[in-house]
This record gives C-alpha cells, structure tokens and sequence, in this order.
C-alpha cells in the first residue's frame, strides 16, 4: 500500500518542524556510519567506461581495500605505499560521451551509503526535503533499497537529478559521506558528497567494489529497478513515519 505524503506547515514558524529538526539531529546521533573512504586523497575528475567484466574487482577496487567504502583510506596519489591495478587496453576509457541523447540507453543513478536500513535511510532523505521545506522536487521514480553493501538511493534518472539525490542523502547523514554512481550507456561518473555538498569527482573504479554484486549488476544494466524485491519512496511518507523509520533503523 503506497503511504499519502503529509508535509504539513512548511511555514518559517512551524513549530512542528523546529522539533523534528532537534529529534532527527538527536536521532542521527545515534548511527554510527563508516565513511573512511570519502578521505582518500584527491584523484583527478574523470569518466569511466564500463569494461566488459567487473564482477571480480582486485587491488584498489576490492571490498576491504583503499577502495572499499568501508576499507582503508587510499593514499595520496604518487605515495609509496599507493598499488593500483592499471587495465591492459585503456582504448575504451572516454569521459565525453553524450549524455543527454535521447537514443542512449536509460541512465541510472546510485547513491550507496553506509546505513544498514532502507526505510532509515528513506526517512533520512525525507527530513532532508522537510528541511528545505519541501522546495526540492523529488526527482520521479527515484527509491531506496537494501543491499548487502549498504543501502542505496536510486533511480533512472537524469544526471542533474542523480547530483541531486546525493545532496539529498548527504544532507540528511552530515558529516556521514555518500558516494553518487550515474552511468547511461558507456559513460559512468563517480562523486563524493558530504553535508550536501559536492566534494568532487572519482574514479568509479577505485570505489565499485565495495558495492554488493546485485548493486553492481543494477549499476551496470544486468538489473533493472524492477527487479528489486522491495523499495521505498521517501516522498510519499510523513515526517513523523520518517522519524519512525530512522529510529527503526537505528536498532538493525
């Protein structure tokens, strides 16, 4: 059963939405994420072509690794200790892709993040367009969804709409960083967010290993949206059913 959104007062005044700032503030205090990753040292912007195989990630891309988003901090780049698997043909690596052709395949957005719980991050966003008093469109379509990995914020849609789901989920976390997947046919982006803010592009490879292999598999078109067993809209719940959820979430 799809849930009636209820905003409520989204007036300056709104009493209402002055507690539930303090409780969800109260309530985030509580999650205690792993975003090691997001401090990694700065890798140039870059595009990211998607190979034929990425379904056994090595060195810097496996889970656990200064790839991993719950691994150890990558190194900065020319550091000693730096180890880096370099594909043999770099023939296919192309940063310039149409994007915004409309007989390009369907593009899809990932957010991965540290929570465990679908429905708590689904309420995190929530407080987060309640925090902008629901001035933000929320992009169609968009969901989340559990993995092993961590649950997700995903959708098929545009890259400004993807750039905007990450802001959403990073402003609901704070200091607890996302990393934003978007991919339309050869062209795939990663970028860090924290606080809301784009803290710039990465290598898709130094981070996609540490997604769970159904992530992966949606990521890289093996999967569609629809093949996801259960996900949940944050736009269509109440601030007070999000609040419920986060604490629900905080116990899993």
């Amino acid at each position: 059963m799809t849930a009636t959104p209820n905003r409520g007062d989204n007036g300056e005044n709104d009493p209402d939405k002055a507690k539930i700032d303090a409780e969800f503030e109260e309530m985030m205090k509580g999650i205690n994420l792993d975003d090691s990753v997001l401090d990694s040292g700065e890798e140039p912007p870059t595009g990211y072509t998607v190979p034929g195989s990425l379904r056994t990630p090595t060195g810097p891309n496996a889970p656990g690794s200064a790839g991993s988003l719950t691994g150890p901090t990558p190194g900065h780049p020319g550091h000693a200790d730096e180890t880096f698997d370099v594909p043999d043909d770099l023939s296919g690596l192309n940063d310039t892709a149409p994007a915004d052709d409309p007989t390009s395949p369907t593009p899809i957005a990932i957010v991965a993040t540290p929570l465990a719980s679908a429905k708590a991050l689904a309420g995190v966003v929530r407080l987060a367009l309640a925090a902008e008093d629901d001035r933000t469109p929320f992009p169609e379509g968009a969901v989340t969804a559990n993995a092993e990995s961590g649950a997700i914020l995903t959708g098929n849609v545009s890259e400004e709409e993807a750039h905007t789901l990450a802001r959403l989920a990073s402003l609901g976390l704070q200091r607890q960083g996302v990393v934003m997947f978007w991919r339309r046919g050869d062209r795939m982006i990663a970028c860090r967010y924290r606080y809301g803010r784009n803290e710039g592009e990465t290598s898709p490879a130094l981070v996609l290993g540490a997604l769970a292999g159904e992530v992966e598999d949606l990521l890289l078109g093996l999967n569609t949206l629809e093949d996801i067993d259960e996900t949940y809209d944050p736009s269509s719940i109440s601030r007070l059913e999000a609040m419920k959820w986060i604490a629900g979430g905080r116990h899993k």
